[in-house]
């Protein structure tokens, strides 16, 4: 392709050659002037498309790189945001074993605790146990002795009585030997 511009077409308008039968020189130079004009508006027009096209390039290359950012900063909140839920799960997941750890822990505490009430207990019933049979060892061993003692003594007594039936000369000598001596009944204890 020809590089034509506006002043190449107005040099052209005295070039032509004259000839018999050709075209009208007047009408050809208003068109060359017509294309020269035309020409002209196209060459403006270009360059302002040109200009154009390179602000809009500009700005093309300019949204790119915001966009590229834009993209980078979504990608990096995107990482952030993940780190971030994985950094609270460990942290949700640390508190739950330390509360669990803690929770064991008191429950142990409170078992040994328990174990140690219930030693306690069961020692102190024990000795509970052992006072009271030791009480009922002790009262056991009294009424034997005091039936011991009280038989001894109704032994005595009866002796006693026997020696007064024989001397009649004994003042006061005149009970009745066959007449039983009126004692209160002796009550036996349930544990005998």
């Amino acid at each position: 392709m020809i590089d034509l511009t506006p002043l190449d077409v107005r040099k052209k308008q005295g070039d032509f050659q004259k000839a018999l039968r050709g075209y009208d020189p007047q009408e050809v130079d208003s068109f060359l002037v017509l294309v020269a004009e035309r020409m002209e508006e196209l060459v403006r027009e270009t360059a302002s498309l040109g200009e154009r096209c390179e602000a809009l390039d500009k700005r093309v290359h300019s949204y790119d790189r915001r966009e590229r950012a834009v993209q980078e900063a979504l990608v990096t909140a995107q990482k952030l945001r993940e780190d971030i839920q994985d950094q609270a799960q460990r942290e949700a997941d640390l508190a739950r074993r330390e509360s669990e750890a803690e929770s064991e822990s008191t429950r142990r505490e409170a078992d040994s605790a328990a174990d140690a009430i219930l030693r306690d207990a069961q020692l102190q019933l024990s000795e509970h146990h052992r006072s009271i049979e030791e009480l009922e060892r002790r009262r056991s061993l009294f009424f034997r002795s005091f039936r011991s003692f009280l038989a001894g003594e109704l032994g005595a007594l009866k002796a006693e009585e026997e020696s007064i039936s024989v001397s009649p000369d004994v003042p006061g000598a005149s009970l009745n030997p066959s007449t039983p001596l009126d004692l209160p009944p002796i009550s036996r204890g349930s544990t005998e």
